[in-house]
């Protein structure tokens, strides 16, 4: 993995070559953004996904985020915004999956957004029915947020 320029680290998390979780998902948040060669960066730096420029440096990363939790990766709540303090969390693999551009969202009858698997646990449904909803125009998509609304009737 390449890092930025100028980077010598006195920071304790790549000790002998062997880079501690919170390095490689900081290692990995760069590449994703800045290395066209990288197979992830379509979707990130590809899309102008950026991260804080202080971010940089692993010491200002590390003092905003703190240690990765075991059993996390770094995630970016608004996936149309940058890695910044404020767009990003320590996820677990569940929640992550929940937060992607692909998951397919629907509208409870109380209002609430949820992912379809949720939805489809809530209702007692199966995915077949929903299959079903779609083909036959039962069900339609909001434009504006790419949710899905359940039949009236």
């Amino acid at each position: 993995m390449v890092m930025p320029k100028g980077h010598a680290a006195k920071h304790g998390h790549a000790p002998n070559g062997s880079q501690s979780p919170t390095y490689r998902s900081w290692g990995h948040m760069i590449q994703r953004c800045t290395n066209p060669s990288h197979m992830s960066f379509p979707s990130y730096g590809g899309r102008g996904i950026t991260f804080d420029p202080s971010w940089a440096k692993f010491a200002v990363f590390l003092a905003d985020m703190g240690e990765r939790p075991k059993g996390q990766t770094l995630d970016r709540t608004d996936l149309d915004k940058n890695y910044t303090k404020d767009n990003c969390k320590w996820s677990t693999r569940a929640e992550q999956d929940a937060n992607k551009r692909q998951t397919v969202r629907w509208q409870m009858p109380d209002g609430r957004i949820v992912i379809e698997a949720v939805m489809l646990k809530e209702l007692d449904l199966h995915r077949k029915t929903v299959w079903r909803w779609k083909k036959s125009c039962r069900v339609i998509k909001r434009e504006t947020d790419n949710v899905w609304l359940l039949p009236t009737t």
